[in-house]
């Protein structure tokens, strides 16, 4: 072998050591960066909440919890779900709900609703509690009461494991954790019992709102603007005649006769738990919104 030869595998060598060192330098600065983010202590306010004993009150939990998507993303018996996986290792899963609303005091489960904070003060992870922060006193302890009325599921998941990948998303994403980016004192959504659409159309505007607010944040963003090419500005809902908007909340299908995918899914999966006259209020909310 040529002394050329040689030096350019030393030094080849060396180079390729050098180089797997800064990946190990920075997916261990990544890890420990990521880890601190997530157990981050949040504090806020302590808030009551009277959870729903009656009845009817906990069965409009349960429409409640459907429309909100908690069994959805947490299975349709709440018993939790594995939410997504990556190549990586990474690997989300959605609490066992029926477990946790016994364990969790009223206003524990409150501050992991509407704050994205375990029990511990550290933060949830693809919780949507920015968008359940406008949640009434009121819905919220009928979901509660609604969620403590189911029969306890047995714990069959594996735990959640936030591998590189997803530590590298917390890490470079300001969205990714919520309670960072919810203010502990904010005022909280009004019920929309007294917001009958029949009271007249500032009432409607009102319930339209509480229901936008508090459902589509999850996808189409805070300012319902939605994001470039994944989900749509919701001012679009101008463009549907009420009737045809009402449709789309019933069948799925979008006009011209559109399929939507995930949206059309949610529509007939969750838009099918509010009233026709809950679906025009939102509507004519979604509307204001084009002027």
């Amino acid at each position: 072998m040529s002394t050329t030869l040689r030096k350019v595998l030393r030094y080849g060598g060396w180079a390729i050591l050098g180089l797997l060192l800064l990946v190990l330098i920075g997916a261990s600065s990544l890890w420990v960066a990521g880890g601190r983010r997530i157990g981050m202590i949040h504090e806020p306010t302590a808030h009551p909440v009277a959870v729903a004993t009656d009845p009817a009150e906990i069965a409009e939990g349960g429409r409640l919890a459907g429309y909100w998507g908690c069994v959805g993303c947490h299975d349709e018996n709440a018993g939790g779900s594995v939410f997504f996986t990556t190549p990586f290792g990474d690997r989300l899963v959605a609490a066992n709900l029926t477990r946790v609303v016994h364990e969790y005091t009223p206003e524990e489960l409150e501050r992991a609703i509407r704050h994205g904070v375990r029990r511990d003060g550290s933060s949830l992870v693809v919780m949507p509690s920015s968008m359940f922060a406008d949640i009434s006193d009121e819905d919220l302890g009928r979901v509660i009461g609604y969620l403590r009325s189911l029969p306890v599921v047995p714990d069959s998941l594996p735990p959640t494991r936030l591998g590189l990948l997803a530590r590298f998303f917390i890490v470079t994403r300001d969205d990714a954790l919520e309670a960072p980016r919810i203010d502990p004192g904010a005022a909280h959504g009004v019920s929309p019992d007294s917001l009958t659409p029949a009271s007249g159309r500032a009432d409607t505007l009102a319930l339209g709102r509480y229901l936008a607010r508090t459902g589509c944040p999850e996808c189409h963003g805070p300012d319902l603007r939605g994001f470039e090419e994944d989900t749509p500005d919701l001012r679009i809902a101008a463009a549907y005649a009420p009737a045809a908007f009402l449709q789309f909340f019933r069948d799925g299908i979008a006009l011209g006769g559109r399929e939507l995918g995930l949206m059309s899914e949610i529509a007939r999966y969750r838009g099918r738990r509010l009233t026709d006259p809950e679906v025009a209020a939102l509507h004519a909310y979604l509307s204001t919104l084009a002027d």
